[in-house]
């Protein structure tokens, strides 16, 4: 297996690992793949002034300089040179990075954009792509969660959509969330911009980002009390307001005034808040 299977495994995360033709860019690597480029990841190599740092984006975006030097603080940050990469990661092909900061020990900056995805491919070597649920793929790293794109006009379009026929159609607005007895009590899943869950019979639907660091709050649970937990730092939702009723623990909770600052916040911005609805044993949101 490759290095990069070797690290997913060694991380107790689940993959899907797929074979497909010679790839020497994200974008292509989408197309051979059938997946939707914003799905798929592209990852950036930099050169800073303190050595080099990751910089993940989809495939479907340009990665804006302007941006990126605000991300780092640093001014002259610029993109390794082929000379470099080959130097320092021998055991990487070009245009097939990872975006796995531990397993190169390098520091992580991902664009918001990536995170609105359940799942995402990214490449491990040129003829070898990884899927895997953004909440596994990020949870074992400390990426640094920031604006890093513009959207690249030369990139690939989105496929048409699928038609459905008969009764089982999304109405102008809805997104179809799926069969409603894939949904039963305690159930959390995602739905384009939503985390769409089932509390005790309580269908609701909430936008999928947490306040704390942006973490894919479709990965997360509902506890005995009807609150969305967020996945990585346990953040408590009221999925009727949107607004947190307890702060990130971990180390988070040891931060004086942590807790009531987010818990503000999110009065004043709370999680969006959507409508599901059953129709014909399907579950749609809008």
């Amino acid at each position: 297996m490759s290095l990069v299977g070797d690290h997913l495994e060694r991380q107790g995360i689940p993959f899907e690992a797929m074979t497909h033709a010679r790839t020497d860019t994200a974008l292509e690597e989408a197309r051979a793949l059938g997946i939707d480029a914003d799905a798929v990841l592209k990852t950036v190599v930099l050169k800073t002034r303190s050595g080099h740092a990751l910089a993940v984006v989809p495939a479907a975006r340009r990665l804006d300089m302007k941006l990126t030097r605000s991300a780092t603080g640093d001014s002259h940050v610029r993109l390794a040179t082929e000379e470099e990469l080959r130097g320092q990661f021998p055991g990487f092909e070009l245009g097939a990075f990872p975006p796995l900061g531990a397993l190169l020990g390098l520091p992580l900056f991902v664009d918001r954009e990536v995170l609105e995805h359940e799942r995402l491919a990214f490449a491990g070597s040129q003829t070898e792509s990884f899927v895997v649920h953004t909440t596994d793929l990020f949870a074992g790293e400390n990426p640094s969660v920031v604006p890093l794109t513009s959207r690249d006009e030369s990139g690939a379009q989105p496929p048409p959509p699928t038609a459905r026929s008969g009764r089982d159609t999304a109405m102008a607005g809805e997104a179809r969330v799926g069969p409603a007895t894939d949904l039963p009590p305690g159930r959390v899943t995602g739905t384009g911009r939503f985390a769409v869950g089932n509390a005790a019979g309580n269908l609701f639907a909430v936008s999928r980002r947490c306040r704390h660091l942006r973490a894919d709050l479709a990965g997360g649970s509902v506890d005995d009390d009807g609150c969305l937990v967020c996945p990585w730092h346990e953040a408590k939702y009221d999925v009727d307001t949107g607004q947190m009723v307890r702060g990130p623990q971990g180390a988070f909770a040891w931060i004086p005034g942590s807790d009531l600052a987010y818990r503000v916040l999110t009065r004043v911005l709370p999680l969006r808040r959507g409508t599901v609805t059953e129709r014909d044993g399907a579950l749609y949101v809008r």
